[in-house]
Formats: structure tokens, sequence, C-alpha cells
């Protein structure tokens, strides 16, 4: 697993070792960062470049997802009482009285910590510092309320989750200690975000089988009835192995009019919008004059998927054909999916994507693709980046792919946006796909 590091960089060199050492099955892609508010512009359009990211804190998380929209398990170290404890033993340690100011707006976990530590509320206190906004000068600013908390002598010390604040009140000889996560407390996010990782895994990578029968209607027994059958047969045979590329499954025949695809459940749920339509079903009905009845199954095995598949196929059968159903991993519920009758028929956008293909020479799927996160999102305007994390998609191919939609007229720069006020500006790009 492809483990992303989302961390300052004063702690990466640390963190990496200690994540490689404990767990050497997974790949380490550090991430790092100065300043909270170049988490956005550091993580865009990279997230294809990782299987997870973890984060220093939820602060950190909570920043990146304002800009960015998560497309893979993203987990935060969580501050626990164990951390804010060998603080406090330190700062006894020193001669300070646990008269505390902090930015850190957890009051729970740091009453965990003084329960833990056997202290009163008369021997502590503990004083938050109004949350700030993150603008350019939100670490001066956050310094200069905790140094006020201790040159007024409300407070004896300080406690920042933030790397540039702590360095700042050390040069101004303020007393001050950074809340790191114990090692503990990485082991166990590691471990939680690996089994994420792993479950989901599985469950995309499921053996999925679509069993695709075609309804073909009694004819009298003359050549000229097999004649046009074997041509109507052949005409279902080429929309089928068109959606077999699609969804980049293995497709066997079993004649006269049966087909097995066998893919994987993370492919067949994205070409079905999440198990809602099937476009195979509407594209046989428009153009030939067969129907067909689809099973889609799914199992822990490929005999059992198939097994399911099978099942619903007779059972989209059985209700007339020209339609598709759904049997899940235990085999008893069968779900009929919408009728191909009742889909929005997307011929005109069918044609269009294939003479967009033609002219650029980019693969149908990569065209349905961005097409699918244009209707997703209800916006056919995105910057390279916010593409590349839609689609799953390294950020070199989306502007590789981009740039020949420009030079097909397919494709439109039409605005600057910028991520990051000192950062360079991301074009927006206007996709010309579905008109």
């Amino acid at each position: 697993m492809r483990l992303g590091i989302v961390i300052p960089e004063e702690l990466m060199q640390d963190t990496c070792s200690y994540i490689e050492k404990e767990f050497p099955e997974e790949q380490v892609v550090p991430f790092p960062y100065h300043f909270i508010s170049e988490i956005p512009e550091v993580l865009q359009g990279h997230q294809s470049r990782a299987d997870s990211f973890l984060f220093l804190g939820e602060t950190a998380r909570f920043y990146a997802s304002r800009e960015i929209q998560p497309t893979i398990p993203w987990e935060s170290i969580p501050r626990s009482a164990s951390s804010l404890l060998r603080l406090f033993v330190q700062a006894c340690r020193s001669g300070y009285a646990l008269r505390i100011a902090t930015d850190m707006h957890e009051p729970e976990v740091f009453q965990r910590a003084f329960r833990e530590a056997g202290l009163t509320p008369q021997e502590t206190r503990l004083s938050f510092i109004p949350p700030l906004p993150y603008t350019d000068h939100f670490i001066t600013a956050d310094a200069e309320a905790l140094e006020k908390r201790v040159l007024s002598g409300e407070s004896a010390f300080c406690i920042t989750i933030f790397y540039q604040v702590y360095h700042l009140l050390r040069k101004r000889h303020i007393p001050v200690y950074m809340l790191l996560p114990s090692y503990e407390d990485i082991h166990q996010t590691v471990s939680k975000l690996i089994m994420t990782c792993r479950l989901k895994a599985s469950r995309d990578s499921r053996m999925t089988v679509l069993a695709v029968h075609t309804d073909i209607g009694e004819t009298e027994d003359t050549l000229s009835g097999d004649y046009d059958q074997a041509l109507e047969q052949l005409n279902v045979t080429r929309y089928v192995y068109e959606f077999a590329r699609r969804i980049q499954a293995a497709c066997i025949d079993s004649p006269p009019r049966d087909y097995l695809l066998f893919s994987t459940y993370l492919q067949v749920e994205q070409e079905l919008e999440h198990f809602q339509t099937l476009s195979l079903l509407q594209a046989v009905q428009r153009h030939t004059a067969c129907t067909l009845s689809v099973g889609v199954g799914y199992g822990e095995t490929a005999s059992a998927a198939c097994a399911h598949a099978k099942r619903a196929m007779y059972e989209a059968s059985r209700q007339g054909g020209g339609r598709a159903c759904l049997c899940g991993i235990n085999g008893h519920a069968v779900k009929a999916l919408p009728a191909g009758d009742a889909i929005v028929s997307d011929s005109a956008l069918d044609m269009r994507l294939s003479e967009i293909s033609r002219r650029t020479g980019i693969s149908l799927r990569i065209l349905s693709m961005l097409c699918a996160v244009c209707r997703e999102r209800g916006n056919s305007r995105f910057t390279a980046a916010e593409l590349a994390d839609a689609s799953d998609v390294s950020q070199r191919t989306i502007n590789r792919i981009l740039l020949k939609l420009m030079d097909g007229g397919y494709c439109q720069e039409v605005g600057k946006s910028f991520i990051h006020q000192n950062g360079r500006p991301s074009r927006i790009l206007d996709l010309r796909l579905l008109s």
C-alpha cells in the first residue's frame, strides 16, 4: 500500500523512518509542508500517487478538505492524553506550574490527561486562545496570543500544535512545548488506515460477472429467418464486446446467444453508476431488433459470482427481457435494475464521444470517465488538479489529455484559480464534451 504522509517537513524524516521500520511492507510517500495553508497546493492533483493520506492532526485534514474532495481514505493522527502527559512531566521538571495556554481546542483531551495524572481542578488552569482564521498572518497572530497569556502571568507556559508557532515563541524566549503524537498513536492510526484500505481493496476487487442473454423472438424456421437472426446476433456481439472493453472485462461467448463477462466490482459499479443504469441494454435495444436479459452477480470466487449472475439473468428473462437484475454476494436477494427503455437515451453523446476519440486519439474510456465527472459535479469547469483527483489519474496524464482536447477545440481555458495566495495560479478549463 502507498501511504501518503502529510506532515510538516521538520517531522517528516523521523516519522517516515518509524513507519518504514514498523510497517516494512508499506510504501511511504512523503507530502511535506511548511505552513498549513500550503497543504491544498501540495496535495491537489496528487491523490493518485497514494492509496491513502495520513495527516498529523485533524486541523490539517480539515484545512485540506475545504479545498480538495477526498478520493482515497484520509486519516489523521489523534491527539491523545498520553502525548499531553509527556509534556506535563517535562514542564514540571522545568519548574512550571500547570497553568497552560494553548491553541489546541480540544478540552476533553486535556481533562482526560488531568484525570489520568490524578490532578485536581485546583492544581491546573487551562487557557484557550480564540480560534483564528488561516491567513498569511495566522502564525504571528497565534504566537502573539499565546505570548500575551504568559507575559500577563495568566499562564506559566504554552502548548502549541503548530511547528512554526513553536519556533517563533522559542526565539522570543517564551516557555513553549510542541504537542506531537506519540509513536503508539502513529502506530495505531497507520494500522487502522491499512485495515481500511485493505477492506476497500478487497471489496473493489471482488469478482463480478455479467451473464448476458439475447432475447430473440421465435421466428419461422426459414433460411431468411436464420440469416437475419445471425446478422442480428453478430450486431449484438459487437455491442457486448465494446461494453466488455469499457469495463476491462474478459468476455466468453456461450453459443448460441449468451455471454459471460468477468470483471471487478469497482469497474462494474462505476460503469453502472452504482448499479442504477446499464448502457448496454439501451445500446442493443436502439440499434438492433433484439433486447437483452442481463444478470449481474458478484461473490468471493469466480464460480459463486457466475452462479449469482446466471440466477439474476434468468430472473431478468422471466420478467420479459430487456432489463437487468442484480444478485448480491449472499446469492439470495435479486434486485431489478431500471429497464433499458426507462433510461434516457445517450445516442447523440455516444456518437459525439466516438468522433472526439477519432479526432484526438483519446480512448473512449477516458472520455466517458471525464463526462461522468462533469455529470456528477454538475459542472464542466475544472483545474487539471481537480480532474486528476476526480478521475484517479495522474496529473501528468491529465495534462496530456487536456492538451489533446485543447488542440481539437474540445477544451478551452476560461480563467485562473489561486489555491494559495503566494502560489502559482492554476488554469480553469472548460470541457466541451457534452455539447
